[in-house]
């Protein structure tokens, strides 16, 4: 039977291309070049960024910064993109957040499902990748002890505020509202850290 050598080098190459999903190789075929994905892509340098903000003294600070640029101007898109469908689902999502006030980990996941929503509706899938990925990112920062008294009610009112914007489809009330919102999360966090 016929064996095809194959060049050790080209080989270990053709293995890394697959490893991180530029080709596919399937046994007896040839590879194929695969059609790039954003969340595929944007995986693969993840663990780099994380690598970079755990090695870096100003990482959370600039974190924080790039967060508040992007979700200000998702807010505005969402506005201008939003469904009433989009609308009762960011209520749904905001009152399960509601019902958890006294449980961090699903108030917290439910406060990521808000945004990574609000990133959906400014239908710009790099924004929603984006958004999503920040949330990983910021999780190599959170701890556990940020719950101030009265932090859950305010975020709770402060996502209503910002649905109502978005309902009203007032952009640019929507980025105000979301703007005063992570700077106040921020500056909790800040406070809660120390």
């Amino acid at each position: 039977m016929f064996q095809l050598y194959i060049n050790p080098v080209i080989r270990e190459a053709m293995q890394s291309l697959q490893h991180i999903g530029l080709v596919t190789i399937r046994h007896g075929e040839r590879p194929k070049v695969t059609e790039p994905a954003l969340s595929s892509i944007v995986g693969q340098f993840s663990e780099s960024i994380k690598h970079l903000l755990l090695h870096s003294e100003d990482s959370l600070d600039n974190l924080k910064d790039a967060r508040l640029l992007l979700e200000s101007h998702v807010a505005e898109l969402a506005a201008e993109n939003r469904t009433e469908d989009d609308i009762a689902k960011l209520e749904t999502i905001v009152d399960s957040q509601a019902s958890y006030s006294q449980d961090s980990t699903q108030f917290l996941e439910q406060d990521q499902l808000f945004h990574i929503y609000l990133a959906k509706i400014s239908q710009n899938s790099i924004y929603e990748t984006l958004v999503t990925s920040l949330f990983e990112w910021m999780k190599i920062f959170h701890r556990q002890e940020v719950r101030a008294e009265g932090f859950e009610q305010l975020t709770i009112q402060e996502h209503h505020d910002i649905i109502l914007q978005i309902k009203n489809q007032d952009s640019a009330a929507a980025a105000k509202i979301m703007r005063t919102h992570l700077r106040r999360s921020n500056a909790e966090y800040q406070r809660n850290i120390k």
